[in-house]
């Protein structure tokens, strides 16, 4: 019996591919830069518990050709995790003025044996602008954020409605008691 999984769930993994492009750049201290251009929806998946690993790395879009100079379309695959706990962290992302979905991009510790220069690899996908500022205070990260639209975003959307309750402002009364010494 398949399971049915939406924004009920408590813990949701929501597959997706991120399309990369290397570009070249007239610079002393970098030969290129790494642009995401898209994040393509695959599937939702029931979590179990446990966050995923998306440390993937980058493999080219393109099979090479005689004819192709460079290849400069990457793509990987990785998982949003979306748990009940961060659903307010979700609802603050929704609520800004540009909601994202960051992807974070970390340098390889080893060489590549295919023979392709890639030199960085896809570390962390999130929704939570909490956990990309602790990310960002590092500073070692390339962190690039992708507009949060489409399906993605009606999902989190019903997610955030379904898991995420605010607790009221209570207004704290003054303790009798002590109300001498503020006299």
């Amino acid at each position: 019996m398949t399971e049915k999984i939406d924004a009920s769930n408590k813990h949701v993994l929501y597959a997706v591919r991120v399309i990369f492009e290397r570009q070249d750049i007239q610079n002393i201290w970098q030969s290129h830069r790494w642009v995401v251009h898209d994040l393509v929806p695959l599937k939702l998946e029931a979590g179990d518990g446990m966050p995923p690993i998306n440390d993937v790395s980058l493999e080219p879009l393109r099979v090479a050709t005689a004819d192709m100079e460079t290849m400069a379309l990457f793509s990987a695959e990785a998982s949003l995790d979306l748990h009940r706990a961060e659903a307010e962290a979700y609802a603050e992302n929704l609520a800004s003025s540009e909601p994202a979905i960051y992807v974070v991009l970390r340098d390889n510790e080893v060489d590549d044996d295919r023979g392709i220069d890639i030199d960085v690899h896809l570390a962390e996908l999130s929704l939570s602008p909490y956990n990309i500022q602790d990310i960002e205070d590092c500073g070692e990260d390339q962190v690039e954020k992708l507009p949060l639209q489409g399906p993605i975003a009606d999902f989190v959307r019903e997610f955030v409605r379904t898991h995420f309750k605010p607790e009221p402002f209570k207004k704290r009364k003054r303790d009798t008691r002590f109300s001498y010494f503020c006299r």
